[in-house]
């Protein structure tokens, strides 16, 4: 994947401009009710049918809290930089 991303941002850069990338990866811990909130966010949801997504995210909750006894969800996060330079 990482040639096709190179290929991507090199055809729209200017002439005379290289980049340089990097990843960083990390995760966090939080209460089932957090995670859920954030999902709340996503334009998806914040556009749909308001019951629909109520039923969905008490689906959810009740999967996450078989799934994690404790109340938290690890939610794991990949930051992707691209930095042009000359």
């Amino acid at each position: 994947a990482v040639p096709n991303r190179r290929a991507r941002f090199r055809a729209v850069l200017p002439d005379g401009l290289d980049f340089r990338t990097r990843q960083v990866a990390w995760s966090r811990r939080v209460p089932v009710d957090a995670h859920i909130a954030n999902m709340a966010t996503h334009s998806d949801f914040l556009i749909g049918d308001p019951v629909a997504v109520r039923d969905f995210f008490d689906r959810e909750r009740a999967l996450l809290a078989a799934l994690f006894p404790d109340g938290e969800v690890e939610e794991a996060y990949l930051v992707s930089l691209a930095v042009a330079h000359p």
